[in-house]
């Protein structure tokens, strides 16, 4: 079985918690959240960073990485 053509789909439901959004702070991120309400605006999509490039300050050499 090949898994990288696996297209997975996950549906969560009777979440027995429900959080605030009043009470999210930084600790929240990457935590599973169950928050009840009504979208009211919404923006467009921020692009994220996918490469870092890094220069030497004292040789001038530059190293770039994919993230």
């Amino acid at each position: 079985m090949q898994l990288e053509n696996l297209t997975l789909h996950v549906r969560f439901y009777n979440i027995n918690f429900e959080d605030s959004i009043r009470e999210l702070r930084n600790d929240c991120l990457g935590k599973l959240l169950n928050i009840r309400g009504v979208v009211t605006k919404r923006t467009g999509v921020n692009p994220q960073t996918n490469k870092l490039k890094v220069m030497c300050a004292s040789c001038g050499c530059t190293m770039e990485t994919e993230i």
